[in-house]
């Protein structure tokens, strides 16, 4: 996981189970870090793999690491527990574990005035990683409602929308039938992948050149779209779908010498720009993305409002690709270098 935090990968997933710690057959049970199958199925896949209270110090460490005190995670716990006494115990590693050297938490904790029917609080949206670092925390908890470890894990489930990946994604607009624009307007969309020995065994008819695999092709289609979590299997260093999920900024930018405003260009990713040059400004209103006839940065702003519109910047995949095709060959969007 260090290696997966040190190339910027900041939402990582740990599938945890409740099993014996002899083969996953015997001995007393453990919240257990593994691919395998819901209790259900007897968690066919677990055996030997390491346990939750010596996976997730990993992620402390490197969140305590010097240079690493501005980063937020978000941490998605699939839950394959179903057990009060797991809940109880993935609960106290939690506690014990995402702290700082001082003691004080690294948790965002779900607010408990909030807390829904089902007995658990849903993921707010709204909230940014700026709000995360101002309340002191780094870790954003999510997974399944299940009260008994509600206290630390938001509920994502209203708020969120997962999918295998599909051999038939397209790039915007065309994007994939499985969601809709609302969806992705609203919602995290998550698109996965299992190329694990479980799921081969399981489907062991599948093709060699598995036609639902994410290549860097597909996930910069999907990332095109608006899909902003991934579930990618065997992530390398150099993996090149890593710079297909990125979408704003271009390589190497914001350059200091390139400019102080930000410019989208003719490919659709942002380059810094001296902001006295003149462009078409980007105007949203209403999920509506707009331009101007070129002006200044500064002027930007006017000449936005004068249209019955706000001057904006993308905030996902989706509204990028949305501004680059009304301004194929460029536009200033609201965000300024340094």
């Amino acid at each position: 996981m260090t290696q997966q935090l040190d190339i910027d990968v900041r939402a990582l997933e740990l599938d945890l189970h409740y099993i014996p710690r002899i083969l996953g057959l015997l001995g007393s049970r453990a919240v257990t870090v593994c691919h395998g199958q819901p209790p259900t199925a007897y968690d066919l896949g677990c055996t030997t793999e390491p346990t939750f209270a010596k996976v997730l110090p990993e992620i402390a460490t490197w969140l305590n690491a010097p240079g690493n005190d501005d980063e937020v995670v978000l941490l998605y716990l699939e839950d394959n527990l179903k057990n009060a006494a797991a809940y109880a115990s993935t609960i106290s590693t939690l506690d014990q574990v995402l702290k700082r050297p001082n003691g004080s938490s690294l948790i965002y904790k779900p607010d408990a005035s909030q807390k829904a029917a089902n007995g658990c609080v849903p993921l707010p949206t709204s909230v940014s990683r700026d709000d995360v670092r101002a309340s002191g925390a780094r870790v954003v908890l999510v997974g399944s409602c299940a009260p008994g470890w509600s206290g630390n894990v938001f509920d994502w489930n209203a708020v969120h929308v997962e999918s295998g990946s599909t051999s038939g994604y397209r790039d915007f607009p065309t994007c994939d039938a499985t969601y809709g624009p609302s969806v992705y307007a609203t919602k995290l969309v998550r698109y996965f992948e299992d190329t694990t020995l479980v799921s081969t065994l399981l489907n062991p008819t599948r093709k060699p050149v598995d036609p639902e695999a994410l290549t860097p092709a597909k996930v910069q289609a999907m990332t095109n779209c608006g899909v902003n979590v991934f579930g990618l299997d065997q992530l390398l260093p150099e993996d090149g779908r890593i710079q297909s999920t990125l979408w704003s900024w271009a390589p190497d930018e914001p350059s200091a010498t390139g400019g102080g405003c930000a410019l989208q260009g003719a490919d659709g990713r942002w380059v810094a720009a001296p902001c006295t040059e003149v462009h078409p400004a980007a105007c949203e209103d209403g999920g509506t993305w707009t331009v101007t006839p070129p002006v200044t940065f500064a002027a930007a702003p006017a000449a936005c409002t004068a249209i019955g519109s706000t001057f904006d910047v993308p905030r996902a995949g989706n509204q990028n690709s949305a501004l680059h095709a009304v301004a194929p060959a460029g536009a200033w969007v609201d965000q300024t270098v340094g």
